[in-house]
This record gives C-alpha cells, sequence and structure tokens, in this order.
C-alpha cells in the first residue's frame, strides 16, 4: 500500500453565477496533506470544504492549477470516501456491500475475508449478513466506515460522515475511527465543522476562512498519539482555545 500525499497547487474553481452571489470558492489555492496522517479540514458550513474534497476525488474539475498524488505515478488519486450518509446497497448484505468494492482488486475468497476483517473490527461479525435496513443509523455507518478501509485505496476522504449521528453515537464512532487508522494509517482527509471532531482526529488541522475566495487562515499540528488524545487534557484544550477564537 502507497500512503500518498496530496498536492494542490495554484487551484482556481467557481460555481456558475446564481445572481450576484460571490461564486468564486479558490482563486490560486495551494496546500499540501502529509502522508499517513490525518488531515482535517475546519471551517464552518457552506465555506467550500465538500467542494475541496469533489476536487481531490474528481467529482469536480478545476478551472486552473493542479492536484497530484505525488508519491504516486498517477496523477489522478486512489481513493476512497466516507459520505455523511452510508450509501449502502439496500438490496445487499452488508458483507456484499463491502465485497462489491473489493472484488475487482481481489478474488472471490480474499474478498470475503476482507470484507469479515473490517466487520469484525468495527463490531458487526454478528450482522455481517443482515441487509442495510435491518440496522440501526450508528451501525450502518460503522459498515460504511468498514468499506472505506477495506477498500485498497491510498487515501481516504470523510465529509463530514458523524454530522447526522446523535452526540454517544458521534463519540463511539470517532473513537472507532481512530483504531481503526492506527492499525492502518492511510493518508486521510476529514472534514467536519465540530471542533472536538477535529482535536480528536486531526494530526494536522487547516482552518479555512468564511469568506470567499476560501483561505487557509490557521494549520495547527497536534502531536499527542491518537491513544491519547482527551478533550479535557492540558493539550486539547489549548488547542479548543485557539480554535474557537478563530471559528468564532
Amino acid at each position: 500500500m502507497i500512503n500518498n500525499r496530496i498536492s494542490i497547487k495554484n487551484v482556481d474553481f467557481m460555481y456558475p453565477q446564481n445572481g450576484g452571489e460571490n461564486n468564486r470558492i479558490f482563486s490560486n489555492f495551494s496546500m499540501e496533506f502529509p502522508k499517513s496522517k490525518v488531515s482535517v479540514i475546519l471551517g464552518p458550513s457552506g465555506c467550500g470544504k465538500t467542494t475541496l474534497l469533489n476536487l481531490i476525488s474528481g467529482l469536480l474539475a478545476a478551472e486552473g492549477g493542479t492536484i497530484s498524488c505525488c508519491s504516486s505515478s498517477e496523477a489522478v488519486c486512489n481513493i476512497s470516501v466516507l459520505f455523511q450518509e452510508p450509501r449502502l446497497l439496500p438490496w445487499r448484505s452488508v458483507r456484499q456491500n463491502i465485497e462489491l468494492v473489493l472484488n475487482k482488486h481481489y478474488g472471490p475468497e480474499k474478498s470475503r475475508e476482507t470484507a469479515a476483517h473490517y466487520l469484525d473490527l468495527v463490531g458487526l461479525a454478528d450482522f455481517m449478513d443482515y441487509y442495510p435496513q435491518s440496522l440501526s443509523g450508528g451501525m450502518r455507518q460503522r459498515a460504511a466506515m468498514a468499506r472505506a478501509f477495506a477498500y485498497p485505496a491510498e487515501t481516504i476522504l470523510m465529509d463530514e460522515p458523524f454530522q447526522a449521528l446523535d452526540l454517544g453515537l458521534k463519540i463511539n464512532l470517532t473513537s472507532l475511527f481512530a483504531r481503526l487508522w492506527v492499525e492502518d494509517r492511510r493518508t486521510s482527509i476529514f472534514v467536519t465543522h465540530d471542533i472536538n471532531e477535529a482535536i480528536l482526529l486531526g494530526d494536522e488541522i487547516f482552518v479555512l476562512s468564511a469568506g470567499r475566495p476560501v483561505k487557509i487562515i490557521e494549520h495547527i499540528s497536534n502531536a499527542v498519539p491518537h491513544k491519547e488524545r482527551m478533550l479535557d487534557s492540558p493539550e486539547s484544550l489549548s488547542i479548543e482555545k485557539k480554535l474557537y477564537r478563530l471559528m468564532s
């Protein structure tokens, strides 16, 4: 598995004009996401976080500039995406949903073994033959997380995957993601507007401006190992204070 570094250089992007609204999202925008780390993109709703993920994934095309995976021979990044909604196929079992994304990379036996391994890691070993509608919302998102990590991608993109969940589920899934990542340290980009998620998950936290075109107004590194991060630790409280000031 290649752990790649995403490099964005001098990117321009604008949505089609809508009246007098300023739809110029990025202008000569550059940043880099380090390999084998979790980079958090933090900013208010509507500031361009999801647009940035869509540009990285290729769902949107930049007007100018380049987006590349620097340690890969391919210009297009090999990615896995965890969305706000689980996006599981309702006519397939949980295990079949994961096997489906693995079949073009592995044979049937390895696909089954890989799917079972990651479902076990997220606590769904006893539910792998259930269909999505039989699971709770939190369980479906755990299945989606297992699928994202099971896919042999160089980079995982996450678009506010815990936003729709209640506080207890959000905390549990945040901890689960951290455990999965520690086992398999993919280059990961996590979009959120939640400061606590940023502190618990981010090795590098990039704060985006509310105004357009979007700018990086702060870059904070969190050197505390994932397993030792607590929201009430002195290190976390220091980062929290700075982030609240930037986001207010």
